[in-house]
């Protein structure tokens, strides 16, 4: 094979694939983890996201796991994550420019965004 016909097989492969941005794969992750979660478990999420940034001027997601009442077990915590968003369209908090760690021991600090209520009643 010659280096030319090399060249043009590569050509068309990158023709075919379709180019994926970093954004577009984070919201096809969060979409089909939120389609993976039971409508009894966002239900009670989204009232611990709303209890949260009812009593907190600013708060990260280990903030709303505290609020969180129900039994229902999730596989991948990540549920949330779509949830905010949601929150954040509804008008009740907005993100900042700030980061803090964890506070979960198995999440080894890794840094949650630091979400401003706009609804707190402090």
């Amino acid at each position: 094979m010659s280096s030319g016909s090399g060249s043009i097989r590569s050509e068309h492969v990158h023709e075919m694939i379709r180019e994926i941005t970093g954004q577009e794969a984070r919201d096809a992750a969060m979409s089909q983890i939120h389609e993976n979660t039971r409508e009894t478990w966002r239900a009670a999420a989204m009232d611990a996201i709303y209890r949260a940034a009812r009593f907190h001027k600013e708060f990260i997601v280990d903030d709303v796991w505290e609020f969180l009442e129900t039994d229902e077990e999730i596989s991948d915590k990540r549920a949330i994550g779509p949830l905010m968003r949601v929150a954040q369209r509804e008008g009740w908090i907005k993100p900042t420019s700030k980061f803090q760690p964890s506070r979960v021991v198995s999440h080894h600090a890794t840094p949650r965004r630091v979400w401003k209520s706009k609804i707190a009643v402090l």
